[in-house]
Formats: structure tokens, sequence, C-alpha cells
């Protein structure tokens, strides 16, 4: 009884926690070929704005013996989070993709995830009396599963000037609710939707992508914003924009080709609701540095970046951006 209670009241605390915010992690085709391949990508969550510890917003952040603490006022149901900087959520998701082009002018992309979320608080503490709490030390919650597929169609603009091509990628898709939802825990206790592998709901994808090469160097462009609406959960998440830039160049050695890329990365989301209700702390925006590098050997290619934020602007004092790191190994074919 004591742990059901504890899930019912961490619901509520983690679905004003941050989450992933992109909505499309774009794979830059750049011979719009076809492809099947896997990818794995993570996001790190840790450190809270109001109490500054040094070791806050650190991708793998050091054991702190003396972690500082902050006391959030009890709620009605008399739970009391002490908020401490070894806290974290950590996101992780497996993906495989294939993309064919049914013609020199139309792409059709599918997106198959799996998801994995783990949370830790250090100390929580239950009142089940003004005098008596339960305190739950080391508690840490996660999920797993099947997440929301998503389906998308391209239209390939070409464009020539001298040697230098330019490629205009306007995009439209769904992300179906094929994901695993549930509304209770197994044992009874309701589930953080933040956490969980799927969100219910189907929603809209816009994109519009940009790329200009020479073959040896290039610029790419990403776009895409996410229409989201309301689920079977009583659920509905903000909206969600983010825009990629990368700037590469090609060094051949051999048989292979490298193109380390640099670049920035932008992701703003609206707030949620739950039960049409207003989640306050919920949504913001952030920017990151990001850098990484294509290898390309025959019909290989292996991708790799890594996100490190550098502005973050998110609504209450949850847990801010830490890092993301992405990689990914595609086949091409004909």
């Amino acid at each position: 009884m004591r742990r059901l209670t504890f899930l019912i009241l961490l619901h509520f605390y983690l679905i004003t926690t941050a989450c992933d915010v992109c909505n499309v992690f774009e794979y830059a085709n750049q011979r719009n070929q076809n492809y099947v391949g896997i990818f794995y990508r993570n996001r790190f969550f840790n450190g809270y704005q109001s109490l500054n510890q040094p070791n806050a917003y650190q991708f793998f952040p050091s054991t702190n013996s003396n972690a500082r603490t902050e006391h959030v006022p009890d709620n009605e149901q008399g739970t009391k989070f002490n908020r401490s900087s070894t806290d974290y959520e950590f996101y992780q998701t497996i993906e495989v993709r294939a993309n064919y082009a049914i013609s020199k002018k139309i792409n059709l992309q599918l997106i198959a995830p799996l998801n994995f979320s783990s949370v830790y608080f250090s100390n929580v503490s239950q009142y089940i009396s003004p005098t008596i709490p339960i305190i739950k030390k080391d508690s840490a919650y996660g999920t797993s599963g099947i997440g929301d597929i998503i389906l998308m169609s391209d239209y390939i603009k070409t464009m020539l000037a001298g040697n230098i091509k330019h490629i205009l990628k306007p995009g439209i898709g769904l992300k179906l609710p094929t994901g695993s939802v549930s509304h209770k825990h197994n044992e009874g206790g309701n589930m953080s939707y933040d956490l969980q592998p799927g969100t219910g709901s189907l929603d809209i994808l816009l994109r519009l992508n940009y790329l200009v090469t020479n073959d040896k160097w290039g610029a790419d462009v990403f776009t895409n914003y996410r229409v989201c609406t309301p689920s079977s959960t009583q659920m509905q998440f903000g909206n969600r924009f983010n825009v990629s830039t990368f700037l590469y160049y090609t060094i051949p050695i051999k048989k292979l080709k490298i193109l380390p890329r640099i670049g920035l990365y932008a992701e703003t989301a609206a707030r949620d609701f739950y039960e049409k209700k207003q989640l306050k702390q919920t949504g913001g925006h952030t920017i990151f540095y990001q850098f990484g590098a294509d290898i390309m050997i025959g019909k290989f290619v292996f991708q790799t970046i890594f996100q490190k934020p550098f502005y973050e602007n998110l609504n209450g004092d949850v847990q801010g951006n830490a890092g993301r790191l992405a990689f990914g190994l595609v086949f091409n074919f004909e």
C-alpha cells in the first residue's frame, strides 16, 4: 500500500518534469538513396535552477557526497520531494529506420522506435500523519516498450547552380498511437505520461529540409513542427518545433569518406495539458551546440552526433538538459 501511494503521488510530480521535445531526429540522407538503418539516441537531464549546484547539467555528472537539497512545499496529499543534485532523468531510444524513394521526387520514410525511460530521486517523504513520515530513499522508477511509429513523405526539389546543388524537401507525416500507454502501473499506481513509451495520440508532423553541397562541403537545415492532439489518457502534449543546422566538409581517406559536422540545434514546446488543465511546469526553449561526423565506406554510413545546451528557458524549476548523444548505422541500396 505504501508503494502504491508513492507511485500515485510520484506521477503528479513527474508529469511536470522535462521530456524529449525532438519531433523527428533527422538523418541527413545526402544522396537521396534508399536505406535501412538502426539508430540509438539518449537524453540526460539533471540539475535544478534553484540549487545552483556545481555538477548540474553535466552529461557525465561526478559523484557528490555533499549533495545539495531543497525542500519542496508539501502538497495536499502530504508528500515532500527533496530536490537534490543527484536526481536525474534518462531517456533512451533505439530506432529502426527505412527510407524508400518511389521516384526521383518522392520519398517515403518509416521510423519504428523502442523507448526506455528512467528517473531517480534521492529522497521523497510521504507523511501519513503530521509527524510521521515514510521516507523513500534512492527512489528509482522506469518504463520501456514500443514507441509511436512515424510515417513520413517528402517531396524533393533539386536545383543546380554550377557545381553547387540545392535540395529542398518539404514533407508531411503522422505519428501513430502505436506505442505502449498504460493508465495504471502493474501494482495499481498511475504512471507518469512523460515516462511511458507511447503518447496515445495521433499527431501531425510538418517538416521542411534544405541541403546545399558541392560534394566537398555542404550545409543542412532541418525544421519540423508537431501538432499534438488529445489522447485517450486525458493527456495532450504541447505543440513542438525544432530546427537543426550543420556545416560539414568531406575528407577522403583511401576507401573512407569522413564528414565532420558542426552546428546548432534549437527546440521549443508549448505547455502540456492534463484533463484540459494546463501544466505550468512544462514546455520551454533550449538551444544546443552540436557536433559529430559521418563515416562513409561503400554503401555503409556510420553517423554520430553530440548535443550540449548553452541556453535554456524551461517553465518551472525542473531538471535541465545535460546533453544528448546519438549514433546510427545505415545501409544504402538502389
